[in-house]
């Protein structure tokens, strides 16, 4: 686990929220890049000047915790009625197929195509949630919050780039 943020020391313990991340579909060799995303993530919603909750940064403490996945990327469900055409659908029926038998991710979470392309676990998601919640609790004793990050290639499918490629294009 690293802290990303650890609260303000001046600030009573039982005022200060922990937010904790946990990594999903970040392999065990993907595990600094999911710290650096979540370094970016945090930078970005909380510690620059113009972030959403700057202000509230010193009753924040945000942990990170990876969780490694079999795949470095969030498998997809497509189905014949999705909304990126008969192509996509056909290219990921076999994954359809074989994703509900086996889980490649730590929280087993897959891209649903469709108007929204949610990202979402199987069901209602409770024993994907309940798991996250152990870990939480067990590695962050007093985790309030848990947030689960996704390495997807979404964007990159859609233009014919890579994760990596994407990353190195970014300033």
């Amino acid at each position: 686990m690293r802290t990303l943020t650890p609260g303000n020391a001046n600030v009573a313990p039982d005022d200060v929220v922990h937010i904790t991340i946990l990594a999903e579909a970040y392999t065990a060799a993907q595990e600094e890049e999911f710290y650096r995303d979540c370094t970016r993530l945090v930078d970005e919603v909380f510690l620059a000047p113009s972030a959403a909750f700057v202000s509230l940064v010193p009753l924040l403490a945000v942990h990170a915790i990876h969780v490694a996945s079999d795949t470095g990327a969030l498998p997809h469900t497509y189905g014949d009625q999705g909304g990126s055409g008969k192509t996509r659908g056909q290219k990921y029926k076999k994954l359809q197929a074989n994703s509900a038998s086996k889980k490649s991710t730590a929280f087993n979470l897959r891209r649903e195509d469709g108007p929204l392309r949610t990202v979402a676990p199987p069901g209602r998601g409770q024993k994907e949630y309940a798991k996250a919640r152990r870990i939480c609790d067990a590695a962050a004793p007093g985790c309030d919050h848990v947030l689960l990050l996704a390495r997807d290639n979404w964007y990159g499918e859609q233009h014919g780039i890579t994760i990596e490629q994407q990353l190195n294009e970014s300033p």
